[in-house]
């Protein structure tokens, strides 16, 4: 579409908009999501968008930035405490991943989260952390860890004639392989290998086996036991232990946001900054 069509096509949006039967917030919303498109399709060419905007909306476009501006306001107050928090949290900037290029770098993830929940790295959150990971994975609670020197947490480990796992973790009573999937499906009968080496190495202990992807991930093509984590449930069980001050909650604030983006919950910046769509999907 050329520029004059796209600006025909605007001029009918705006022509076509009745106010009157639509309410305020949404008809501001749209109005918004249509500007913001505007831009991206004008090649970001900021002065044209802004003087179509100015004539076909309004003169004073920082009205409208007012009333959005009030708007999210009333619906942070609308919120808990918990959960302001947590959005505070995604807004941390930048993210961990992103200013380097590796948001769906399966590798990163890998090594991250091996670090997070060992208690010999981050000592501060690693215990809570691992412990709501090990329910995700369906592990009960009277076979998690009492002591964190009871905690092993490996990550690309070899496995003979079975390949290499993403993460191995290792407490007195249960035996976890994670497979770890961002952009990429299930290698031919993978989990069947892994299972099987779980199997011959667990011993005693109870095992788990878990698929880690993103949210719209594809599930595993083996039918052998285990547990399908999504990165959004993920986020949504440690979020709330990246609120506290400290090195650790701020590590693992800026890590969360990057799952975020990822999973499509948030936009880079603050939430002031984000689309209408990601700050109400977070």
């Amino acid at each position: 579409m050329n520029r004059d069509d796209y600006y025909h096509q605007v001029v009918r949006l705006w022509t076509t908009s009745k106010e009157p039967k639509t309410p305020r917030v949404d008809f501001y919303r749209s109005v918004a999501t249509k500007w913001t498109s505007a831009s991206v399709a004008l090649e970001r060419d900021n002065d044209v968008a802004l003087a179509l905007f100015r004539r076909l909306v309004m003169a004073n476009p920082d009205a409208l930035r007012h009333r959005l501006l009030g708007f999210n306001a009333a619906r942070r107050r609308r919120l808990t405490r918990r959960s302001r928090l947590a959005i505070d949290s995604l807004s941390v900037e930048p993210d961990l991943l992103g200013p380097i290029n590796e948001l769906r770098y399966e590798p990163a993830h890998t090594q991250i989260l091996a670090h997070l929940m060992d208690p010999h790295r981050s000592p501060a959150l690693a215990g809570s952390l691992l412990a709501a990971f090990l329910s995700l994975a369906g592990v009960p609670p009277e076979s998690q860890p009492e002591a964190s020197s009871d905690v092993q947490v490996s990550a690309e480990c070899w496995l003979p004639g079975a390949g290499r796992v993403d993460l191995r973790i290792e407490v007195p009573r249960a035996l976890l392989f994670v497979e770890i999937k961002v952009d990429a499906e299930e290698g031919l009968d993978q989990l069947k290998r892994y299972y099987s080496a779980l199997e011959a190495t667990r011993g005693i202990r109870s095992g788990h086996l878990v698929f880690l992807t993103l949210p719209d991930g594809e599930p595993a093509k083996s039918t052998v036991p285990h547990e399908h984590v999504d990165f959004l449930t993920l986020l949504r069980v440690w979020l709330p232990h990246a609120a506290p001050t400290g090195q650790e909650a701020g590590y693992l604030a800026r890590y969360l946001k990057s799952v975020a983006v990822v999973c499509g919950i948030c936009g880079q910046g603050q939430f002031e900054d984000w689309g209408f769509s990601r700050q109400n999907q977070a």
